[in-house]
């Protein structure tokens, strides 16, 4: 009777530290958008661990056809994309910036003022973490 007691208590004790292990697995704290968004335009090094290479690049051939290529992390370039008003007014090269957050992703939108420009970036959450997945340039 002492011995199925004991291999009781064991069995409880082993099933209490599974339950914690479970729920410490739920709690992940999923991220701001803007807080990740302020240091992946200002901090190249933070931009690189949170960009999901290979890149996927999407754009127009020269037949207008979708074209789909791989961006790797060795042909990076730092994307520079800090934004003021001004820019949407400026002489050359005008556009806007507008970001759009859903749940577990977002675009940041690049639009041309009468000049063809029109970017998306994608961001998805992976791990609760903001990523960077897929660049999409349909300008011409």
């Amino acid at each position: 009777m002492r011995l199925l007691f004991i291999l009781l208590t064991i069995s409880l004790v082993g099933c209490d530290t599974k339950t914690t292990e479970l729920t410490t697995d739920k709690n992940v704290q999923s991220e701001n958008f803007d807080d990740f968004f302020n240091k992946f335009k200002s901090d190249s090094l933070f931009q690189m661990e949170r960009v999901k290479f290979p890149l996927t690049l999407v754009t127009w051939d020269l037949d207008d056809n979708l074209a789909t290529e791989e961006i790797s992390r060795e042909n990076w370039r730092y994307l520079r994309l800090e934004y003021k008003n001004e820019f949407g007014t400026r002489e050359i090269d005008a556009y806007t910036q507008e970001i759009k957050i859903y749940a577990d992703s977002a675009k940041l939108e690049l639009r041309g003022v009468d000049n063809g420009i029109h970017v998306d970036y994608v961001f998805n959450k992976v791990n609760g973490q903001w990523t960077l997945t897929t660049e999409r340039d349909y300008s011409n």
